[in-house]
């Protein structure tokens, strides 16, 4: 594959690119850091600063500072262009890179698991959420079904309210986006270019007689939307220890905040997920189907011998032994009941718990940091679907 040359290109007729080091630059070829900043100048499409005009801007910031400094004009001065100098692009890749992985081809995935899950460390924070940041950024949103398990079973050993935010974040956008189950038929992924792979990479291949075409995909569709139904316990267990909720005079269960204040620095300039109620909500609604037996209107009629008349059950002398006539009451009676949910939808069945366990909490009379979050939630619910609270009704 060649690859284009980037010097030659142009933004709105601006002209080429101009190498980064000039005559007179002191430039050590030797010098990792000056080669290192040579090749991101030169994958670059448009023209930037050499390096003399760049230390010429470093030493004036530097100097505006030592300035400030010296006045002790710290509240607007030192702010300002200590800004400057630092202008947080830690961020920046991890932005491409989440906008870019649409064009990650499914098939790398494995590379992606076996590259970012050993980095993975419980002795410390900071090792558990850089590389869920990792993960979650680059990870392609189609065809979860290698990794989705894993992540639900490290979410499980992990108390951390920023790990929440971000897998709620990335669980939200993946049930958005299966709403339409083609997304993930994995013949998709034999049509998808895939120029990027190079020698010795290890990617799954599959002959073209081991795909067959008549199988109809008919999606991840699981117990509750793409979630099975143990993941989407933990999932309502995550959603009630989100809104802090207290228990008695004992305050609240939740202590993922309190595992947050041992994270770095560095771990707080991470780009920011979206809020975690929002993300609740969006899981929940994206995750309402007529997967279950509805729960009967109503009006409708009682059943016949609701429960059975007595005797009907119990075995009668004239056909059994004194011993099965003895024992019938000690019989354990088989659970011919079955489950029924809220408009026959397990997701609403479980909001509908939800809501029902924590509706005293909305009481002005017991309001606290917790009525922000569930009464908010409720709202995303039904700006999304107002078709929902004709269900619950």
């Amino acid at each position: 594959m060649v690859l284009p040359d980037l010097s030659v290109l142009t933004i709105n007729g601006a002209p080429p690119v101009r190498p980064i080091f000039q005559s007179g630059d002191d430039f050590n070829p030797d010098d990792h850091s000056m080669r290192k900043l040579q090749a991101y100048a030169s994958s670059l499409p448009y023209s930037i600063e050499p390096l003399s005009k760049m230390m010429e801007m470093l030493d004036f910031i530097i100097l505006r500072i030592v300035q400030c400094v010296e006045a002790k004009d710290f509240e607007v001065g030192l702010i300002q262009w200590d800004k400057i100098a630092y202008s947080q692009l830690s961020w920046c890749l991890g932005y491409i890179a989440e906008n870019a992985r649409r064009f990650f081809s499914p098939s790398a995935i494995e590379e992606m698991l076996s590259t970012f899950v050993p980095l993975i460390d419980g002795t410390k924070l900071d090792s558990i959420l850089a590389p869920q940041y990792y993960l979650l950024t680059f990870l392609p949103l189609t065809h979860p079904q290698s990794y989705l398990p894993m992540l639900f079973r490290m979410w499980e050993s992990i108390n951390s309210y920023m790990y929440d935010e971000r897998m709620l974040h990335f669980l939200s956008k993946i049930a958005e986006m299966h709403v339409n189950p083609t997304v993930s038929d994995p013949r998709k992924i034999a049509e998808l270019p895939d120029d990027e792979r190079v020698e010795g990479e290890d990617r799954p291949y599959w002959s073209p007689e081991e795909v067959k075409d008549e199988a109809q995909w008919t999606g991840l569709y699981k117990d509750v939307g793409i979630f099975s139904e143990h993941e989407w316990h933990l999932f309502m267990c995550k959603c009630l220890g989100s809104m802090e909720i207290p228990l008695a005079d004992a305050g609240s269960l939740t202590t993922g905040p309190n595992a947050d204040n041992q994270a770095g620095f560095e771990i707080g300039r991470l780009p920011k997920p979206s809020w975690r109620i929002v993300s609740l909500a969006r899981i929940i609604v994206y995750s309402m189907a007529p997967d279950g037996v509805p729960v009967p209107a109503s009006n409708a009629p009682t059943p016949l011998f609701s429960p059975l008349p007595s005797g009907m059950n119990t075995p009668q002398v004239e056909t059994s032994t004194l011993k099965e006539f003895l024992s019938a009451p000690l019989g354990r009676k088989g659970n011919t009941r079955t489950a029924t949910y809220l408009a026959g939808s397990k997701a609403l069945d479980s909001l509908a718990r939800l809501i029902a366990s924590t509706e005293s909490f909305f009481h002005p009379s017991n309001s606290g940091a917790w009525t922000n979050d569930g009464g908010t939630k409720n709202n995303n619910q039904t700006a999304k679907h107002p078709w929902f609270i004709f269900l619950a009704n």
